[in-house]
């Protein structure tokens, strides 16, 4: 009798396992995301990737193969052991369909376009000696972007950024916020502009007036540049100020009178070039 119970639990427990088997999708690349039961839709981002399996009650995930994908434009999928790992290849819907012992879990991926995902603005929390903050800007699409960003106080800024662009930047206050689209009327790899033979002279105590020649091999007309230096002082403190934008670089050009700390003494003035926009 006994025996006969344990035959009779054991087939209703496996029977269990397949008949309760849920599709189950899972984001990958977050940190302490618990998995989600009997979740079949999924919304990721273009370069982005979820993983997708079917699981008993019991949380054991278990084999099954790819059924079929209905947009393949759209996602691209892997097997990874029990899982499928799905990818974001452009905008819109696909229905990718596993299947397990017969029967068939469809999960309903929805992709989106999220240009800011792989753009980043670092800011320094410190401001410096004026009051402006320096930040890297770095856009890691392989498409030109253009970035709004808003700072306290209510301004908006713009920035246009390359693709694959890293490059410093000065804002006027902290940023709040940033919202970036995809941008068609700059090119989108950003000429390379070289600085060198920088030159100094001291106006007069906390003015200063920077020479340096500027050169790029692109064909194509820059309409705005903007140079940034830091400014090293004797006691290793330092100062970063802006020169005005300039339009296709040429030899000598010339910043103007810009304010630096007139109580130390410079040691060295190095070029950093920030943004730079070539439009089409």
């Amino acid at each position: 009798m006994r025996k006969t119970l344990k035959r009779v639990l054991a087939a209703a427990a496996t029977a269990a396992m397949v008949l309760t088997a849920t599709p189950i999708a899972s984001h990958t690349g977050t940190p302490l995301q618990v998995v989600a039961l009997a979740k079949n839709d999924a919304t990721i981002h273009v370069g982005g990737s979820i993983k997708i399996y079917v699981k008993n009650s019991y949380g054991t995930v278990l084999s099954s193969s790819l059924y079929s994908v209905s947009n393949k434009k759209v996602v691209s999928v892997k097997k990874s052991g029990k899982y499928f790992k799905v990818t974001g290849k452009k905008a819109g819907s696909a229905a990718v369909t596993l299947r397990r012992s017969g029967r068939k879990y469809t999960f309903k991926i929805k992709v989106k376009n999220d240009y800011g995902r792989n753009v980043s603005i670092s800011t320094d929390p410190s401001p410096l000696r004026d009051g402006t903050y320096l930040c890297k800007v770095k856009n890691k699409n392989n498409f030109a972007v253009r970035v709004w960003v808003k700072e306290k106080g209510g301004v908006l800024e713009d920035i246009y950024v390359g693709a694959k662009a890293s490059f410093y930047h000065v804002l006027k206050h902290y940023p709040k916020s940033i919202k970036v689209e995809k941008d068609t009327t700059v090119y989108a790899n950003t000429p390379k502009i070289s600085v060198h033979n920088v030159r100094y002279t001291e106006e007069s105590a906390g003015e200063l007036i920077i020479t340096f020649d500027a050169s790029s091999s692109t064909t194509k007309t820059i309409t705005r540049t903007e140079y940034l230096f830091v400014v090293k002082y004797s006691d290793n403190s330092f100062d970063i100020v802006k020169s005005d934008f300039y339009e296709n670089p040429y030899s000598g050009l010339e910043t103007g009178i810009l304010n630096v700390d007139g109580s130390k003494s410079i040691v060295g003035v190095y070029p950093l070039v920030g943004e730079v926009r070539c439009f089409k």
